[in-house]
Formats: structure tokens, sequence, C-alpha cells
């Protein structure tokens, strides 16, 4: 059976890279860029409770043993009196921003109207979460981590 598979922070900065992704983002946002929030979690203490909340949304459980080995969250938020809708193409301009850096990402929809908001501190009436992304960077040298080699040793 092979190994779950891991995940680790990048090598670089998520702000930056973030900072990086929401330019290609807003690059080609058609709509008003006021109608749209992103927040990244990378805070231990607030990913758990984000998860507490999202869980409902990821019910399958071979994603859900993954989604808590991924240290980035990333939700997105939009003015609940816009028509639900992400954009596709900004939304494709990031993704191929966060990939191109080595970061593999997960993407769901999620079914809260007003937890995140509470526990992002945004107001509930002007925010409406809609997706969210979970990533990292596979750590692929980790199943060899436990390989015993007579021609190295480790202190």
């Amino acid at each position: 059976m092979a190994k779950k598979l891991s995940f680790v922070k990048l090598e670089s900065s998520i702000k930056g890279l973030m900072a990086r992704a929401i330019l290609e983002w807003e690059r080609y946002l058609t709509a008003d860029r006021t109608a749209y929030q992103w927040v990244l979690v990378q805070d231990p203490h607030y990913l758990a409770r984000s998860l507490e909340i999202l869980s409902m949304d990821i019910p399958e459980d071979d994603i859900a043993s993954l989604v808590t080995r991924m240290p980035y969250l990333m939700v997105l938020f939009q003015r609940p009196d816009l028509q639900r809708n992400v954009p596709i193409e900004p939304m494709f301009a990031m993704l191929s921003v966060l990939n191109h850096s080595g970061l593999v990402t997960l993407l769901r929809q999620t079914s809260d109207r007003n937890r995140l908001c509470v526990l992002y501190e945004m107001e509930a009436e002007h925010w409406e979460p809609m997706i969210f992304m979970l990533g990292g960077k596979p750590d692929l040298d980790l199943p060899l981590a436990d390989h015993a080699n007579a021609s190295c040793r480790f202190f």
C-alpha cells in the first residue's frame, strides 16, 4: 500500500506568492474588485477552527484525511448582494500562479454563510464565503525518511 502524501509549507513567502496570485486574479477580473475578498489562513489555530467549520463540505474520507496535512487555507468571499458566481478566468489565472510555485491546491465550495465571517472578523451582512482552497507543497521525500541506509548516518 502506498504511503500517504504529506504536505509542507513553501520555501518562499506565502504572502508574496498570494500577492502575485491576486494581481493575476485582478488582471482577469471583469467584475468590480470590491465585490470579492480573499482570506489566507496559515496559523494552525485558525486553520483548525476553519476546518471544523468546513468539514461538512469535505465528506470524502480520503480527502478529509488529506486536508488536515495541508498548511494553507484560502477562502474567497463575495458580497451577498451579487449573484453567487466564481469568476472562472481570474480563478484559473490565480491557480496557475499558485501551482507554478509548487503549491498543490484542493478546491471546494463552501456551504457556510456566517461562521467563517465571524472567525475572520468580517461582517456577515457584507460578505459571504463562496469557495475555499487548501494548499501545500508535496513532501515527496517523506516516504524515504524511514528508509534505513548503511551508507549514511543521521545525527
